[in-house]
């Protein structure tokens, strides 16, 4: 089933973040065929247009809740994940009872979302599988290209892992499921432990750093949420390897903080214009060399404070240079200060509307 092909039903009663949430999915590629407001259009929507997924908001205005418009919903065998501003121990209890398929916190989380969803769908469909035919499912398990484990909630005991996951780690199947997840992941055993704790009330979205059998460590992503196998609940988590996107987003960082330490700390003055060539950006050694206060020229045209004898020049260069036909060759001019008097100075600009980042 394609993404588009995907109709989640969305249950919230304020208008605004519903749009939000309903945006946020399409991007993702899903169809949203209706928002419902109240407990009753929830049930009566869900039964018109028997969607692949439901968000549901506990808090819903009225009488009845989205735990009650769940539990009626329950029969139609439709996942539901649960929105809500509330993480109290009543209101989830009484949550769990219609078996949801998750649950989101608000303010919510583009990725959390979008994971969450993917988990519930994932979950629903294997599922469904899993009715049908317990073979289909260990072929689906033990041949996919992703790494998968089956984990014991109680104890973190691996379960099972697929061949993936014995390539990956560079375990044989044998001591795999031989060995407890907390051999692999190297967070302290509590924070595990509670991580298996939250993954139990519905998907949960994890980055972790697990050791290879090489000794390597490697930082994953686990997409973990609780499933029925034989008879009980288990851990069902997908792995991702992330390392180098990781660590290139730690070079990117580093390479921001390197830049924005130069800038703050040049002795040199240094503008950032927008499109509209107003100055978004004015460095610190802007009130030492000018003698405006901070903040003065956010916002304003550079151009307002050049000599007239040679604003026609400066012009013309900083029009070059929208233009991307100027090669960073020098423009001499003198700028007003805050005292009236002009400094003359030697400017060198650069177009960087295009560049990514």
């Amino acid at each position: 089933m394609r993404m588009v092909d995907v109709k989640i039903l969305i249950v919230e009663d304020e208008s605004i973040e519903a749009m939000d949430i309903k945006r946020t999915l399409e991007s993702f590629g899903y169809s949203v065929p209706h928002i419902a407001s109240s407990s009753d259009d929830a049930v009566e929507k869900a039964r018109d247009i028997m969607p692949d997924l439901i968000l549901m908001d506990i808090v819903l205005k009225g009488e009845k809740n989205g735990i009650d418009a769940a539990s009626k919903i329950k029969e139609l065998d439709i996942p539901v994940i649960f929105l809500t501003a509330y993480s109290e121990e009543s209101v989830m209890k009484k949550a769990s009872l219609t078996e949801a398929y998750g649950y989101i916190l608000k303010p919510y989380n583009k990725t959390e979302l979008k994971f969450t969803v993917e988990l519930a769908l994932y979950k629903k469909k294997m599922e469904k599988q899993l009715k049908s035919s317990e073979k289909r499912f260990r072929m689906l398990f033990e041949e996919n290209n992703a790494v998968m484990f089956l984990i014991s909630p109680k104890t973190g005991k691996i379960i099972d892992a697929n061949h993936a996951a014995t390539k990956f780690y560079g375990y044989s199947m044998n001591t795999l499921r031989s060995m407890n997840i907390d051999q692999i992941n190297q967070l302290p055993p509590d924070e595990i432990r509670k991580a298996r704790e939250i993954v139990i009330k519905g998907g949960k979205y994890f980055i972790f750093p697990h050791k290879l059998a090489s000794g390597e460590i490697r930082i994953v992503e686990a997409f973990s949420s609780p499933i029925p196998y034989e008879d009980e609940i288990i851990l069902f988590s997908i792995i991702n390897d992330i390392t180098e996107q990781k660590e290139a987003e730690d070079a990117l960082r580093k390479s921001e903080e390197t830049f924005r330490s130069l800038i703050y700390n040049s002795t040199d003055l240094i503008r950032i214009l927008d499109e509209e060539g107003r100055i978004i950006f004015d460095s610190p050694s802007s009130e030492r060399i000018l003698g405006y206060k901070e903040g003065y020229f956010i916002g304003k045209n550079p151009l307002d404070f050049i000599h007239p004898d040679d604003l026609e020049r400066v012009t013309n260069d900083l029009h070059e240079v929208y233009e991307k036909r100027n090669r960073a060759i020098p423009t001499e001019f003198r700028i007003l200060k805050a005292d009236g008097e002009y400094l003359p100075v030697e400017s060198v600009s650069q177009n960087m509307m295009n560049v990514q980042g």
